[in-house]
């Protein structure tokens, strides 16, 4: 999903991607339980692919009798020499498998909450995205079957379960100042939730599928979203670093470059820190971002932000929800609630564009932020002549008084 964000504007556009282009990895066979696994494959090394995964854990469960079974209870599982092997091997029981499975197999935060009956949900609790960081995947397989996995390992498809998010920057084309920017930080987002396993498998997206809604009965679920930092639960004081680096500054060009990581946020449906409302700007939610930056006049080299010469501060410009999924309801034009959000699974780009405009004061004095750059505009008067009086000229006279 691309966002374009004019730093004077303050709604953004997206177009959002889902998981494709999948490969799959040789494990060993056996009569055991083996596993074969694939996780989606996104466009850069920090998101996890097929390839790039390593490690997961597997809780398993079956019914023996009237009871709910584990069989497997957080059985670490890695890549060895491209072969997915385990300690302590199981074997098939003659009643069907439900496998849930989660990697890192050691998340950041959160805590698993296993099921006591078949038709509860498998939880990971009080989820806490810390630094944006952590590709979180989960899988599910439900009713598996021994007849079908003979030779067969479990084809176990994870799915990202959180959103995926990329800064570009550019200036526009008839831009007449320089950007170098230090910093960029997310902040005012909501960081703490949990997770619900789905009740079917998640059947591998592929070419065809793979632009499919991430709220189908094959996801999982989020609860409502919340904050946590430090104790406290407003989500105000929740910040993410996406770029910073005081030696290697990023100077903007016309061409839209990433600046900083992608980052792997919480779903969520954000709550923009500006609006317009009556033709005024005014602030109404958290989501921004802090830009820290020096602008200058390209002609003349002049600094025009931060007053201090040489200096580097933040400007702030209000942090949109995307509004271009390709799922999006036909001939909503003001708001798709189910779309217009960050959906797990699903990559937004947002490029932000210097030049009609260079954001506001991140710290209002009063109730609405004043623009970072003005631009110097005339308005055009001219005195009328005064009036200075009539004279006569006497003709046959030299020298008229």
């Amino acid at each position: 999903m691309k966002c374009k964000m004019y730093l004077l504007a303050l709604s953004a556009m997206a177009l959002a991607t889902g998981c494709s282009n999948d490969e799959t990895t040789e494990l060993n066979k056996g009569n055991a339980i083996d596993f074969s696994v694939t996780a989606g494959k996104l466009t850069r090394a920090e998101a996890t692919t097929t390839n790039t995964i390593k490690e997961f854990k597997v809780w398993a469960f079956t019914q023996v009798g009237n009871e709910w079974k584990t069989y497997m209870d957080g059985t670490k599982v890695t890549k060895d020499n491209g072969k997915w092997t385990y300690t302590g091997t199981k074997f098939w029981p003659e009643t069907d498998v439900d496998f849930f499975a989660l990697s890192p197999a050691d998340p950041q935060s959160g805590t698993i909450s296993k099921p006591s009956a078949k038709d509860l949900n498998f939880q990971l609790t009080d989820y806490i995205v810390t630094d944006g960081k952590e590709d979180l995947l989960y899988a599910a397989n439900i009713g598996e079957k021994k007849d079908a996995h003979k030779t067969a390992p479990v084809n176990i498809n994870f799915r990202h379960a959180l959103s995926q998010i990329v800064f570009k920057a550019k200036l526009t084309d008839n831009s007449s100042i320089d950007v170098d920017i230090a910093g960029i930080t997310i902040e005012g987002i909501y960081n703490k939730a949990n997770l619900f396993w789905s009740a079917t498998t998640a059947p591998q997206l592929t070419e065809k599928n793979g632009k499919k809604d991430t709220e189908l009965p094959q996801w999982g679920e989020w609860s409502e979203p919340k904050a946590s930092i430090n104790g406290k639960d407003d989500k105000a004081d929740v910040k993410y670093t996406v770029f910073k680096d005081e030696a290697n500054k990023k100077s903007l060009t016309k061409d839209a470059n990433q600046i900083g990581e992608n980052l792997f946020l919480l779903p969520q449906t954000l709550e923009p820190w500006l609006v317009m409302k009556d033709k005024e700007v005014t602030v109404a939610g958290t989501a921004r971002l802090l830009i820290n930056c020096k602008i200058t006049d390209t002609a003349t080299g002049i600094q025009l932000w931060p007053k201090e010469a040489e200096k580097y501060a933040d400007v702030a410009i209000s942090l949109d929800n995307p509004k271009n999924d390709p799922n999006r309801q036909p001939g909503t034009d003001d708001t798709d609630p189910k779309h217009d959000k960050w959906m797990q699974g699903k990559k937004y780009t947002y490029t932000l564009i210097f030049g009609e405009g260079a954001g506001y004061t991140p710290d209002p004095e009063g109730p609405d932020p004043d623009p970072v750059l003005v631009p110097i505009k005339f308005e055009v008067t001219v005195d009328e002549f005064q009036d200075g009086g009539e004279y006569d000229l006497n003709a046959n006279n030299p020298a008229n008084p």
